[in-house]
């Protein structure tokens, strides 16, 4: 090995090293971040740090490929935000399912907090329901981090997927906002249900959310209930590195899209039969995109042909 391959293979570990040290401290001292403008800034910057060997990669991908994602999900956070209108709001028809066809005559969120929420003691159910919750918030940025390291395809696979699942939830949203457990028994249509992530995060500072929840999201909607993102989007996960982990590790991709709803039902924050049109949302996606993409990929090849063939010449 020459000095300078040496020199440039200590540099490119060194580096990185030394800014994953940073983030630790600066996590350490002021929590996870879960914001995803700011999470996507650390991830990027680790990504630079990595390609320090190939910086005209790194702008061509971060121009075309990582901010056209950011600019579609920032648009479905601004959509989802001012979704609904004066379309009528809904909640009857999911309590009737989760009641009687998921709870056996309960609503499940309700049975759970009845029978696990202490208001006086947060215990191992609590701190792991939160934690599976706030997963969600880390899971797919970090992965998309590490799939771009080592799956260019991969990457750009997963989103286009995370840019359609997105824009077909807040379809839904738009046409069928949908009130949520929490709220629905503030109104009074279903028992007590109180909303878990504020109470239970503050026992947790390092990932600490109540600030989302407390003082509210700039583009925030209560009523995007219906299906459930949250679920879809870990079940898009799952989907995505089924084949790409050991066998070992995939009972593990089935155990988090499970922890997931149940810890998105004890919260509080979705009915079951959310998580269930979250996780079939998750399936159309991954079935209709790559033949979205070949028939696409189809019409721009006949273009192509059309434009190519020669104009006859007049007689």
């Amino acid at each position: 090995m020459t000095n300078e391959r040496a020199r440039r293979l200590l540099v490119r570990s060194i580096v990185p090293a030394a800014y994953l040290a940073i983030a630790g401290a600066v996590f350490a001292k002021q929590g996870v971040p879960i914001d995803r403008s700011l999470l996507t800034v650390w991830i990027l910057g680790l990504l630079l740090c990595f390609s320090l060997g190939n910086l005209f990669d790194f702008v061509r991908s971060l121009l075309l490929e990582w901010l056209p994602l950011l600019a579609a999900l920032t648009l479905y956070d601004i959509l989802r935000g001012i979704g609904g209108g004066r379309v009528p709001i809904h909640g009857e028809f999911q309590i009737w399912i989760d009641r009687y066809v998921f709870g056996f005559g309960s609503v499940p969120s309700v049975w759970l907090q009845q029978h696990l929420w202490n208001p006086a003691h947060v215990g191992v159910v609590d701190d792991a329901a939160y934690l599976t919750y706030m997963s969600f918030f880390l899971a797919t940025p970090v992965a998309l981090g590490v799939l771009w390291l080592v799956d260019r395809k991969g990457f750009r696979l997963w989103a286009r997927q995370l840019t359609l699942i997105s824009f077909a939830a807040v379809a839904c949203f738009t046409a069928c906002p949908t009130i949520p457990p929490w709220l629905a028994a503030q109104k009074g249509m279903i028992g007590n249900v109180q909303r878990l992530v504020g109470p239970i995060g503050g026992s947790l500072p390092p990932f600490d959310g109540r600030n989302l929840w407390e003082n509210g999201l700039r583009l925030a909607n209560d009523l995007a209930s219906f299906p459930s993102l949250h679920e879809g989007m870990t079940v898009l996960f799952s989907i995505l590195l089924w084949r790409r982990v050991p066998r070992a590790v995939r009972p593990l991709l089935v155990a988090y899209p499970l922890a997931m709803a149940f810890s998105l039902v004890y919260l509080g924050e979705h009915y079951v039969c959310d998580l269930v049109a979250g996780a079939a949302l998750a399936w159309l996606v991954t079935y209709s995109e790559p033949r979205l993409l070949r028939a696409l990929q189809a019409r721009l090849r006949r273009r192509r042909a059309v434009d190519a063939e020669p104009v006859a010449e007049p007689a």
